[in-house]
Order: structure tokens, then sequence, then C-alpha cells
């Protein structure tokens, strides 16, 4: 059978040409130049039980073991949420953070990602911006553990990131020039109204925010001014209709200069504050 008949014997699966290739690990072009070449057994039989796991709707992410983000290729698996390219404008906004506390005379800003999940954000932030102090809190030990082999992996280190197991704020004990987070924040009745891939088969616990959504955003502005640095800056991911709310109690829990940056579609994606000075 060849790569081509492969593919036809999936002929109701969409991701199929996405599944072969990664597996293969070949780009769009290389599939092309490949497909009338035989197909050796082992590629033939991780396929066939890939296409009845996608059939499933389990995400093709998790089938292949990664998912890209910021241009690099992260290990991802049931314990962790797939990295989404939403979370890049997170990360963009980190970076010019950093850069601007830099200018400000802290040569080495102290980071932490609170909710860390796959490592994604931290890992990025200490490849894009060396030399920083950086922290990385999950409450998920299975979490932490994939956090901690995307750096070996990809920074090719163990350690530089700091990864400790927290309820949010419970077990961090240091402050930080920079906090930034992804937290859970979709409402728990909208839960049930995505895409099985998503419903079904990532984390839960990275995905309820409760009631309202903002149970976390609530609880981190409530408990991040004592673990931030006079000045310091926190960088949230929020939902696309949050802005409003999340300004609002940041606001009334101290904060200061809160403002929402949107994504390209013109939707609420990340909320900004800093800790005034003393």
């Amino acid at each position: 059978m060849t790569f081509r008949e492969l593919l036809r014997s999936a002929s109701d699966v969409p991701d199929r040409e996405r599944l072969l290739s990664g597996l293969r690990h070949w780009s769009f072009g290389e599939s092309v130049l490949h497909e009338n070449e035989e197909a050796d057994p082992e590629t033939e039989a991780m396929f066939l039980r890939g296409t009845e796991r996608l059939r499933a709707h389990e995400p093709l992410q998790y089938i292949l073991g990664e998912a890209p983000f910021y241009g690099r290729m992260f290990l991802v698996n049931e314990h962790v949420l797939i990295p989404r390219f939403d979370t890049e404008i997170l990360v963009e906004e980190a970076l010019v953070s950093l850069r601007d506390i830099r200018k400000e005379g802290h040569l080495t800003p102290s980071v932490l990602d609170l909710c860390t999940g796959s490592g994604c954000i931290a890992v990025t932030l200490l490849l894009e911006e060396p030399g920083i102090a950086l922290q990385g809190s999950d409450l998920s030990a299975e979490a932490l553990s994939a956090a901690k082999r995307n750096e070996e992996r990809l920074a090719g280190t163990t350690g530089t990131i700091r990864f400790v197991q927290s309820d949010l704020f419970q077990e961090i004990h240091d402050v930080f020039d920079l906090v930034v987070t992804n937290p859970p924040y979709i409402r728990d009745a909208d839960i049930e109204t995505l895409d099985p891939e998503v419903r079904d088969h990532e984390p839960r616990i990275a995905l309820s925010g409760g009631e309202d959504g903002l149970i976390f955003v609530r609880r981190i502005a409530e408990e991040a001014l004592p673990h931030l640095n006079d000045g310091g800056r926190i960088l949230m991911e929020i939902g696309d209709e949050q802005g409003t709310d999340a300004v609002k109690i940041f606001e009334y829990n101290g904060f200061r200069e809160v403002r929402i940056i949107r994504d390209l579609t013109g939707r609420d994606r990340v909320l900004s504050a800093r800790k005034g000075c003393k």
C-alpha cells in the first residue's frame, strides 16, 4: 500500500494528512513527494491506530505527542492544555515587558509563569530572553513533569526554570518583576458546548473558570500583589468577553495601569496591570 492509498483508506478523517505528516516528520511539500512510495509496516500501523483515535475525537496533538508554539514543538499529553496561537499574544506582551524592565535597571528580571501547564510560556521566555530568573508553577504534578521535559528538550537545561507545585500562589514565597499566567477562564456551562476534542480530552482542571469564568481572575487579583516588586507587572490571558469585568476586579484589588490587549480580531485577550510604587 502506498502512502496515497493509506490516506485514501481514511478518507472520512479530516486530519489524516496532518497525522501522516506528523508521524513521518514531513512538511506538506515532503508528503507530496513521498505519496507514491510504499508505506512501511510501522507507519501503516501507527497511522491506522491514529485514525481510530481521531474518529473518537482525540486531539491530533495528543496522538502525535507534540504541538507547535512560538516556532517550536512542545511535548504535550492528556495532562496539559494544548498550546494555542492566542497565547502567543501573551508571550509577545511578556517579551515587551521584560525589555522594559531591563531598561528600568533590572538586568536579571524575576518572572513567574503561574499555571505553567506544558511550560510553553516559561520555556519560550527563557529561550527568547535569556538571563531571566524564572519560576513556573502548577497545581498538577503531571503538568510539571511535562514542563520539565520541555525545558530539557528545548532549552537543553534542567533546573534553570524552578518548577513548583502550587495552588496559585500558595507555595510561592518569592517576589517578581513579572507574573505571566494563562489560568482556566471558561465558564463551566460553556465547557459542554466546546468541541469534543476539547470537552472530552483536554484536562478539565485547565479549562474550568467556575460559574462565571472569573474565579481564577479574582483569586489571582487578590493574591498577586504581595508577590510583585514595586512597579511589577502582571499579564494574564482572559476570555474574549471578560475584559471589562477583569479590569474592574484588578482595579478593585489595588492594581494600576490596568488595560486590555486585544487579539488580531479585536477580541479581549490579555490583561496587563502593575503594582504601584510605595
